[in-house]
């Protein structure tokens, strides 16, 4: 979704700024780049919690094996 996103902006040569018109769309592009943040930090938050669930199970599989 990103990825395309950034695909369509450059085909459509809108990555590209104008200085003299780069206070119009100022707003535009701050609730952009504040809502792309915001889809990398909840990627980041569900990477970190994944790899933390994968070290417990496998703790807890190594625990398992040890006490059989």
């Amino acid at each position: 979704m990103v990825f395309m996103n950034l695909l369509h902006r450059f085909m459509k040569r809108k990555h590209l700024i104008d200085v003299t018109e780069v206070f119009r769309s100022l707003n535009a592009e701050k609730k952009n780049r504040i809502a792309k943040l915001g889809f990398y930090v909840l990627l980041f938050a569900r990477l970190v919690l994944s790899v933390m669930n994968h070290i417990i199970v496998k703790d807890d599989a190594v625990h398992e094996s040890a006490i059989s």
